[in-house]
């Protein structure tokens, strides 16, 4: 994905004319930029499982972000440690805004 590509799904985030809704959707059907061994994960796993510590407690978590890849499937957007998170918890739904252009 180019970068020109990239500046317009994060446009999206912000446009007021984008199309939101919020949805519960299986955590196995969120996609990402990056695949699982890239090295943005083995940095920033700390905050991740600080965050699945606090959901664990109870502490509830804005939904993450996502635009949509096809009928079942989301590219995340915003929100990967909560993603993560979820993941690590074993959580099998997560909260979703999601973006349509």
């Amino acid at each position: 994905m180019n970068g020109e590509s990239i500046q317009t799904i994060f446009g999206l985030l912000t446009s007021s004319t984008a199309r939101r809704k919020r949805l519960k959707i299986p955590t196995k059907y969120i996609t990402t930029f990056f695949n699982i061994g890239h090295p943005f994960l083995f940095k920033e796993l700390h905050k991740a499982f600080l965050y699945a510590l606090k959901m664990k407690e109870g502490d509830v978590f804005p939904p993450i972000r996502a635009y949509t890849a096809g009928p079942f499937y989301y590219t995340l957007v915003d929100g990967c440690h909560r993603w993560l998170a979820h993941l690590m918890l074993g959580r099998e739904e997560i909260e979703v805004e999601v973006l349509d252009s």
